[in-house]
């Protein structure tokens, strides 16, 4: 969320190492960190597919048209992973239940 409110702030220089800007042009830094801000935005439909993502990064498409909206937060997917552990775990428990219940079927043979 930093990154973003140094964006909404117009501060977003500040993200940069300083000493990134010794060897590469600043201009590049923001440009990377604004190609991230979109490939997150809360709204899947607004980020941009890979092979856009990849043609901002070398500076093949102009970002600064994009209108970059509200990252998604990053709570909201750990309650997704953290659901989905809780279900994986709850199916690996039944299926574990099952195999030590008898089958009429595993009876058959």
């Amino acid at each position: 969320m930093q990154a973003w409110e140094l964006y909404r702030a117009k501060r977003i220089l500040q993200l940069v190492d300083p000493i990134i800007g010794m060897n590469y042009p600043e201009e590049e830094a923001v440009r990377f960190i604004k190609v991230g801000l979109l490939c997150v935005q809360e709204k899947a439909r607004l980020r941009p597919e890979m092979s856009m993502a990849l043609k901002m990064l070398s500076n093949d498409v102009d970002i600064e048209l994009d209108q970059i909206s509200q990252p998604g937060l990053v709570a909201d997917l750990m309650n997704i992973k953290l659901g989905q552990k809780t279900t994986l775990h709850s199916l690996y428990s039944k299926a574990s239940n099952l195999e030590s219940t008898p089958s009429p079927l595993s009876s058959c043979s």
